[in-house]
C-alpha cells in the first residue's frame, strides 16, 4: 500500500511499531493512534496529539474519514461480541475505498497452543506478562475469520 497523503486510524497501537514502519516511509500520512493503554502509548515514538488513550468504544471518530483502519494485535484480546461491535463501528469510519487490515489468532498456531500449555504450569499471579494475565485469549479458524 502507498500510505503517503492518507488517513489512517491504528487502533490498539501499543508501543508504536507501526507508527514507526509507516512514519518512516510515508511521513505525509495523517497517523492517528489508539490504545486502551496509555502506559503504552507513552512508550511510543507517536506525537502526544495523534494518541487517543480508550476503547473503540468510548472515543469519537469522524464518520467515513480514514482510508486505512489498523487492528492488530487486538482481536485476541475481544470477546466475539465485541469484536463484532469493533467491525460494525469501523465499517462506518472507513471512507468508500478504506481499507480494514486486521489480523488474528489462528487457533492450530503453534504460538496459541504454546501459551495454553505453558497457562496450566504457570503460578496464577498478575505480573503484567501476558502468559500471565487473567483474560482468555480467543483464536479462530479460517472460517470463523472468514465470517
Amino acid at each position: 500500500f502507498d500510505f503517503n497523503g492518507k488517513k489512517i486510524l491504528d487502533i490498539g497501537a501499543g508501543t508504536g511499531g507501526l507508527y514507526d514502519f509507516i512514519i518512516h516511509k510515508w511521513p505525509n500520512c495523517d497517523y492517528l493512534a489508539t490504545d486502551i493503554s496509555g502506559n503504552m502509548l507513552s512508550q511510543s515514538n507517536i506525537p502526544i496529539n495523534r494518541r487517543l488513550v480508550g476503547s473503540l468504544e468510548t472515543l469519537n471518530f469522524p464518520k467515513r474519514q480514514f482510508d486505512f483502519i489498523f487492528l492488530l494485535g487486538v482481536t485476541s484480546y475481544l470477546q466475539k461480541s465485541e469484536l463484532v461491535n469493533h467491525l460494525t463501528i469501523i465499517r462506518g469510519l472507513l471512507n468508500e475505498n478504506g481499507r480494514l487490515v486486521v489480523s488474528f489468532t489462528h487457533k492450530k498456531s503453534m504460538d496459541f497452543w504454546s501459551r495454553k500449555m505453558v497457562k496450566l504450569f504457570v503460578r496464577k499471579k498478575q505480573t503484567g506478562h501476558l502468559l500471565q494475565q487473567k483474560f482468555d485469549v480467543q483464536a479462530y479458524s479460517l472460517d470463523e475469520i472468514e465470517q
